[in-house]
């Protein structure tokens, strides 16, 4: 019997071999960590991030187009931290966070994807928000470390979609996917490659053009993101259901996920989860496993 998820499209996007995945990537912004050489200690990027514990002033735009996040004072600069598997950006939740320039055409749809975590409960914490109150398409938590939503700021209203069913613990690290159809103001939110949320309302356009901040929102303090950022990919459009796998599985792969769920190591705890490719070959990826229940490593 063949597992749900190892016949579903997401694991045939991950346990591909060969390609640049990053070149492969429908994008606008890309910003990955484990890539220490786009990372330095200063905005301006003239000194090198180089250990565990380096504070953060830049980190560039892999897409190469210039929207590179930055942060001028030094007191509020994240930090690079690694673990010899993983890389990730750390906010103290805080004063800790960065800002880009404003990607997003108010005539167009909106992705984001971030591989990301909560280290302490707090109200109202943003992972991805505007520097100048809310603007364009953006992901907070609504209440304490409970429920995930996304926002899209319009001239039409802010227009919210969230789930109870999207429950973040504090150290939980997940995938987190929001796209927004400008045609038809459809918006959805994505749980590790899982559909937790939908809602729909009238078309609109974005806001005015401002600049994003990450890990921070309404421009203030008081909504800095106590967490972790993994990876980010950012889109200025509405992706297609193998491009937002397809980038799922690229923030995933930074990500620990899988060590969160090694506990019960059954085939059927790891259903919807892109990042247990990561534990296949690409032989296994693209055969049948055995019935949910019996171990991965036993694959």
């Amino acid at each position: 019997m063949r597992s749900q998820f190892l016949q579903s499209p997401r694991l045939s996007a991950i346990g591909r071999r060969g390609g640049d995945p990053l070149a492969a990537l429908t994008s606008t912004v890309v910003f990955d960590p484990s890539k220490r050489s786009s990372l330095a200690q200063d905005s301006g990027g003239t000194t090198a991030v180089s250990a565990d514990g380096d504070p953060v002033g830049r980190m560039a735009d892999l897409k190469a187009n210039t929207y590179h996040a930055t942060q001028a004072t030094a007191a509020s600069r994240p930090t690079y931290k690694a673990d010899g598997a993983c890389h990730w950006l750390a906010g103290d939740g805080v004063s800790d966070f960065m800002s880009l320039d404003w990607y997003q055409t108010a005539g167009n749809s909106q992705s984001v994807c971030f591989g990301f975590s909560l280290s302490a409960e707090k109200t109202w914490p943003f992972l991805f928000g505007g520097s100048v109150g809310n603007r364009g398409l953006e992901v907070y938590g609504f209440s304490g470390d409970e429920d995930m939503r996304a926002l899209a700021c319009t001239t039409g209203g802010a227009k919210a979609v969230g789930s109870g069913d999207f429950i973040l613990a504090v150290n939980r690290d997940v995938v987190l996917t929001a796209t927004w159809d400008r045609s038809t103001g459809n918006m959805a939110l994505y749980r590790d490659g899982v559909q937790v949320a939908t809602a729909s309302h009238p078309a609109a356009n974005l806001t005015v053009a401002a600049a994003h901040d990450l890990f921070r929102g309404l421009a203030s303090n008081t909504y800095c993101l106590p967490g972790r950022i993994y990876r980010a990919v950012l889109y200025d459009g509405l992706w297609s259901e193998s491009e937002r796998a397809a980038a799922e599985a690229w923030v995933a792969k930074n990500v620990h996920t899988v060590a969160y769920y090694l506990g019960d190591s059954t085939i059927a705890a790891y259903l919807g989860h892109p990042s247990v490719a990561s534990l296949l070959d690409s032989t296994h990826a693209e055969t049948s496993l055995a019935a949910p229940g019996d171990t991965i490593a036993g694959q």
